[in-house]
């Protein structure tokens, strides 16, 4: 039977014994690493939850343009004529108008002050009078602006041209090229004899003036608004047209 021996030494003998785990060095060199690995990380990171809170912030924003135009575009689709205020007008500091509403007729204005895009609506009103005073308040911006709702911020100009018909073309809603003479038909009087914001009677009813010049319903409006990504071009053909 072979003898056991033991088994030979982990070192020389007499050589001096190396000390176990990692040197200062290589400890340094692995911090080095890994804060470049966690600093790599923190860009990543960063760069991703910049990127959702732009994303977040461009849709806000384009939510708001939309319903800022799909309010805009209501308004204008729900045109009403009146016999005694116009329809549609435009100065360039404001747009106004007259529309169908559930219990009766109102007046809107859009206008563009300080940068903000305003939208202000009358009450519904029934009768004649009280739809010639909210077009008359219409006309004052000092009346409307405790009332009228900021609707879009950043808008840094604002254009309203009119499509008329004979012009084949767009135009400034300033202009008059284009716009046939003529009146508003008065709609007949109601059997009952009672006015309304449609019909307010005959001339001299109730202390009515005679009914104004027509300003005749273009056939489109386009609107432009300045913003810091662009220009926004929206045309809409209306429905209520000469």
């Amino acid at each position: 039977m072979p003898a056991l021996r033991p088994p030979p030494p982990a070192h020389a003998p007499g050589a001096p014994r190396r000390a176990a785990g990692f040197t200062l060095v290589e400890v340094l060199v692995a911090l080095f690493i890994l804060s470049i690995v966690a600093l790599l990380s923190w860009r990543g990171v960063d760069g991703l939850v910049r990127a959702r809170d732009a994303a977040s912030a461009h849709g806000d924003a384009a939510l708001r343009l939309g319903t800022v135009v799909g309010q805009w575009e209501a308004d204008l689709t729900q045109l009403q004529r009146s016999a005694t205020t116009p329809t549609l007008r435009h100065d360039g500091a404001a747009l106004r108008l007259v529309r169908r509403h559930p219990q009766g007729l109102q007046v809107v204005v859009w206008t563009l002050q300080d940068g903000r895009l305003w939208r202000w609506a009358s009450p519904p009103q029934t009768d004649t009078a009280g739809l010639q005073r909210a077009w008359q308040t219409g006309l004052q911006w000092t009346l409307l602006q405790g009332q009228a709702l900021p609707v879009l911020e950043g808008v840094s100009a604002w254009q309203v041209y009119y499509y008329r018909s004979g012009d084949n073309a767009w135009s400034n809603a300033q202009s008059s090229a284009g716009r046939p003479a003529g009146r508003v038909p008065v709609p007949a009087r109601p059997a009952s004899g009672a006015s309304s914001p449609d019909n307010p009677g005959e001339p001299g009813d109730d202390g009515e003036d005679e009914p104004a010049e027509a300003d005749l319903i273009p056939s489109g409006v386009r609107l432009q608004l300045s913003l810091p990504a662009g220009v926004l071009t929206r045309d809409l053909m209306l429905p209520l047209a000469p």
